[in-house]
């Protein structure tokens, strides 16, 4: 009897010790699964991260064959009509003579007050 009980009981060890390590293989490949989900988010920004640069890239490229296409063109000769000249609408002795009549009146408004 104490011998089945023995055997039993190794059994039972046995079995309790294999669920351990079947929980410690459960736990590992957890983590390693973890560790792949963040590589591969990882992963997944930096092909963003290209896909942005080659965008940027094409969108510089065509920025740069429009400029290119500008400058090569041959710019047309405008020719504007010649503007004529504005007369004066007083000449330059009546202009004198109306800034020191001014100044006159300023300075016997500022003598007065």
């Amino acid at each position: 009897d104490t011998e089945g009980s023995q055997r039993l009981v190794l059994l039972l060890n046995g079995q309790k010790e294999m669920v351990q390590q079947v929980q410690d293989i459960r736990a590992s490949v957890a983590g390693v699964l973890s560790k792949v989900r963040e590589s591969q988010q990882s992963l997944n920004a930096i092909t963003a991260d290209k896909s942005h640069v080659r965008e940027i890239q094409e969108h510089i490229h065509v920025v740069k064959n429009g400029i290119d296409s500008l400058t090569n063109t041959k710019v047309q000769q405008v020719s504007c009509p010649k503007v004529p000249p504005i007369p004066s609408c007083t000449s330059a002795w009546h202009f004198l003579v109306f800034i020191l009549l001014q100044s006159v009146f300023f300075l016997s408004y500022l003598i007065h007050r």
